[in-house]
């Protein structure tokens, strides 16, 4: 008989709830939901006192040593003084935490809620946002990630993608014939870009 393998699993939210308290030292979590499903599961959680967001990894999306590598880049942006959403640390000091899920074992981060609102895309923002990410920018350029991380290259932007989405959904075959055309343009314009750094 033919064995169903679960894909993806979506975490209750009053679960999640439960879980962050066990594993956080967060004030009373007065409301948790879901507010994105996606690469990630994303949840926004509301204390008493303070905002939070927890990303769930999704299994195999990326492996455990680069989920650590983006902690530690993270980590090192707060210590240089870069405004970012910071990692929450657990109870027992790590960055991240795992669970065992239907499909495997998941990884959840915690991080502080940062206020804001959508760029309306005018010269102001598009100018405070490039100079934000030349920080950023700088401010990493001597970070070392210990784990070889993925490179933005022709597969993993196009190829990659492409072969969830067929996988997935395939059974939808004229959209995924109009997005195999996409992916051969876009191939196409991507190898005429420099492929080297910067």
């Amino acid at each position: 008989m033919a064995e169903l393998r679960l894909y993806h699993s979506l975490i209750d939210p009053d679960s999640l709830s439960d879980w962050l308290h066990e594993h956080y030292a967060l004030a009373e979590l007065r409301q948790c939901r879901l507010i994105r499903m996606g690469l990630n599961d994303t949840y926004e959680v509301q204390s008493a006192t303070q905002k939070y967001i927890v990303r769930i990894y999704r299994l195999a999306w990326r492996s455990q040593a680069l989920i650590q590598a983006e902690a530690s880049a993270l980590q090192w942006l707060q210590s240089k003084q870069v405004p970012i959403a910071a990692l929450v640390l657990a109870k027992d000091g790590a960055a991240l935490k795992s669970f065992s899920a239907p499909e495997g074992l998941r990884t959840i981060a915690v991080f502080d809620y940062v206020e804001g609102q959508a760029l309306e895309l005018d010269g102001e923002q598009a100018f405070a946002y490039g100079r934000a990410l030349a920080n950023l920018h700088g401010a990493s350029d001597d970070f070392r990630f210990s784990t070889p991380r993925f490179c933005l290259d022709e597969a993993h932007l196009i190829t990659e993608p492409l072969q969830h989405i067929e996988r997935a959904f395939g059974h939808h075959r004229a959209e995924i014939r109009h997005l195999q055309a996409i992916a051969k343009a876009a191939t196409l314009i991507f190898q005429a870009l420099p492929q080297t750094t910067p």
